[in-house]
């Protein structure tokens, strides 16, 4: 079988309005979201990283200028893609 990955990227109209989302993100899985659960928050290269695990999956979403970034990624090599994404992701 292989390995799945997912990713989303929300564009906004400025970093302010990003981060507003992700903060409403941040705090609606926190509080305890369906399908969602062990919040965690990582600093990787200077950069507030958020990891959920949900659906069989790892979950990472961070702030990238005026974009909200969401991979969705198979335990197995989460954090490789996560490496790979925070590279590739421009």
């Amino acid at each position: 079988d292989r390995a799945k990955a997912m990713l989303y990227i929300s564009e906004f109209d400025s970093e302010g309005q990003a981060r507003q989302q992700i903060d409403l993100m941040r705090k609606k899985i926190e509080k305890g979201s369906k399908g969602f659960g062990h919040f965690r928050e990582l600093e990787i290269e200077e950069r507030a990283i958020y990891s959920v695990l949900g659906f069989g999956q790892i979950h990472y979403f961070y702030l990238d200028s005026n974009r909200v970034i969401w991979l969705a990624v198979d335990p197995p090599v989460a954090e490789l893609v996560l490496k790979v994404a925070l590279k590739v992701v421009k």
